[in-house]
């Protein structure tokens, strides 16, 4: 799905606080955004200020209730 956004229309930016295990999957999601941000190590509202500052407009949580997820933010 993310590979397949209409990047002329929307400049997509990820915010990953899980680790960086080096997979190809990992890879190829990074690769599908514009900018890759790590809020590992950060708090919540360190996070917030993060996603604020990078002028984010649309934020879609895509761990939901998982491992590593940042529902707080």
């Amino acid at each position: 799905m993310l590979e397949h956004w209409n990047r002329q229309r929307f400049e997509l930016h990820a915010f990953s606080g899980g680790p960086d295990d080096g997979s190809p999957l990992q890879h190829r999601t990074r690769a599908a955004f514009d900018r890759f941000h790590s809020v590992r190590g950060l708090t919540d509202l360190q996070a917030a200020q993060c996603v604020a500052q990078a002028g984010i407009a649309i934020l879609i949580d895509l761990g939901g209730y998982t491992a590593n997820s940042r529902t707080g933010v």
